[in-house]
């Protein structure tokens, strides 16, 4: 068969920047896997076990199987599937036990967060929708723009009661660059990054739970070297310009809290420098102009919007944790994409991999 060939440059980006999160995963997780599970290289296993291989298989199963432009008359079916599976992680029997927040679904000794998928669904649906509009109604405020904060109103309100705001915040700036694309008016793109704003910070005032307004507090002030941004801060500074060298972090060793998943950007600029970070982040976006290649060259818009919606989530949400590691961003609990320890993201980025593979091959 003459199969058309999928985009090899941003596959050979992606294989790299999962190498490289692999090894820093074992590199920085070794410690307390030993401590905890007298296994150096548990948490490495776990997320080959419940990360590549299951995101190997979606791979395998979006850029062989499926055609992506099929997908579209599943997308609607996938999220409503996704709202439901966010409502169940509130059932007491489905929760993992002990967990301070509702985030994950249980089912015997497998997890995995509805949130995740989200990522995935919500831009299949939004992309299928956006795709279905003339440019005459995408400009049209009530044919588009309202009916978009009814749908994104009605998705927070589980992910706001987990408690968490950082989905929300990938979702939206997401959201916000598949608008542009499809030529969204500028005073609707102005509506819809107020409205995220004004909602942002009522969850931050009203909603239960302190630890929004803790971080609110802790970004405005100096950090403390006792606090996670200080001890993150106190990592990125020892790099220097060359870093410490590979596996010779002081940090990870239980100064730097999370350290082999919403931190593990601070040990890599610590063990890297600034030159290898300054490489990490070329890299993404690298990555970035790969996939918006992709979009620019698909055969519709289907695969144009969900091109652009999949390549911004991944970058995006890289940068906001490079951002939060940085001090730049309040404090949010976000993996950065092929490094943080963590099955299910890490599934859900490589399956939207083959998503991408599948479109530039009918490029």
């Amino acid at each position: 068969m003459n199969r058309k060939q999928p985009n090899y440059i941003l596959l050979a980006l992606a294989l790299i920047l999962l190498l490289l999160g692999l090894a820093f995963l074992a590199n920085v997780s070794g410690v307390n896997s030993q401590q905890i599970h007298n296994d150096v290289y548990f948490d490495l296993k776990n997320q080959i076990i419940l990360g590549v291989l299951p995101g190997l298989f979606l791979f395998l199963l979006f850029y062989y199987i499926l055609d992506y432009r099929k997908l579209k008359k599943f997308a609607l079916i996938a999220l409503i599937i996704n709202f439901v599976l966010l409502l169940l992680c509130f059932v007491p029997f489905l929760q993992i036990a002990n967990a301070t927040a509702a985030r994950w679904i249980a089912i015997g000794n497998f997890s995995f967060q509805p949130s995740e998928f989200l990522k995935i669904t919500f831009i299949l649906f939004l992309a299928s929708w956006l795709s279905s509009k003339s440019k005459d109604e995408i400009k049209n405020f009530k044919k588009t723009t309202f009916p978009f904060l009814i749908l994104f109103s009605l998705i927070s309100i589980p992910i706001a009661l987990q408690p968490s705001t950082s989905p929300l915040v990938i979702l939206g700036g997401t959201a916000l660059v598949m608008a542009i694309a499809s030529g969204v008016r500028f005073n609707q793109i102005f509506t819809i990054f107020a409205i995220g704003a004004i909602v942002i910070a009522l969850l931050i005032t009203f909603m239960p739970g302190q630890y929004r307004k803790d971080r609110i507090q802790s970004y405005l002030r100096p950090p403390g070297d006792q606090t996670q941004m200080g001890q993150s801060l106190i990592s990125i500074g020892s790099g220097g310009l060359w870093g410490l060298g590979f596996g010779k972090s002081v940090q990870k060793h239980s100064y730097v809290p999370e350290s082999s998943s919403d931190s593990i950007f601070a040990i890599v600029a610590e063990e890297l420098g600034f030159i290898g970070v300054v490489g990490i982040i070329l890299l993404f976006f690298l990555f970035l102009l790969a996939g918006f290649q992709i979009a620019k060259g698909a055969p519709d818009d289907f695969g144009k919007y969900l091109a652009i919606g999949l390549t911004t989530w991944i970058v995006w949400q890289a940068f906001v944790n490079i951002g939060v590691s940085c001090g730049a961003i309040p404090m949010m609990g976000l993996p950065l994409p092929f490094f943080s320890s963590g099955g299910t993201a890490l599934m859900v980025t490589i399956g939207s991999l083959g998503i991408l593979a599948n479109i530039s091959k009918q490029n």
